[in-house]
């Protein structure tokens, strides 16, 4: 009888199931890649079918249970010159992934180093959008959010794209720092 070799898809399945196993637990996004290990190729093999059978018995027994998705929320904070004009947001770094930032740059036609952290660029673009309407209107964050995600390449940062705007504040300008440079002929 000839052994048949097990497939790269069900070594993996096969890893990720040992790790729900051992933590006793599993998201929907970690079951969710499971099975499109299982489809990926559009045939799921015996080895495969092995495993989602052992999968459904182990949340069946209630050996792995669902459990929500932990959001981890980072806050990130933007000033302009110092003093005035800020902008603060919320980041759930499991939604809004690196990926998504480099596709929303791509689309912004942004330029940007490649050795910065690609959130923290399209972060810096939402903060001058922001404290710039906020200069100019008298808008509440959530007006203001709502009107950045109608620029191109900008997402609704109300939380549902992993962005969260939680404050922004306008430049404030005041007589004291405005100087007056007197004209001097050019001799």
């Amino acid at each position: 009888m000839e052994k048949h070799k097990i497939s790269d898809s069900a070594l993996k399945m096969r890893e990720l199931i040992d790790k729900a196993i051992k933590a006793g637990k599993i998201t929907r996004r970690e079951y969710d890649s499971i099975t499109h290990l299982a489809t990926e190729d559009n045939h799921i093999d015996t080895q495969e079918k092995v495993l989602l059978a052992q999968l459904h018995q182990l949340l069946e027994d209630q050996i792995v249970k669902f459990v929500m998705e932990e959001k981890v929320k980072t806050p990130y904070s933007f000033f302009y010159n110092q003093t005035s004009g800020k902008a603060s947001f919320e980041v759930d770094t499991t939604i809004f992934t690196e990926e998504k930032a480099k596709d929303s740059l791509a689309v912004m036609g942004s330029f940007y180093s490649k050795d910065s952290d690609p959130i923290v660029e399209v972060l810096k673009k939402y903060a001058m959008q922001a404290i710039k309407i906020a200069t100019k209107d008298d808008m509440s964050t959530n007006q203001i959010a709502q009107e950045l995600s109608m620029y191109p390449g900008f997402f609704n940062i109300n939380g549902n794209s992993g962005i969260t705007l939680t404050n922004v504040e306008g430049v404030k300008f005041v007589d004291c720092n405005l100087e007056y440079i007197p004209y001097q002929p050019i001799k």
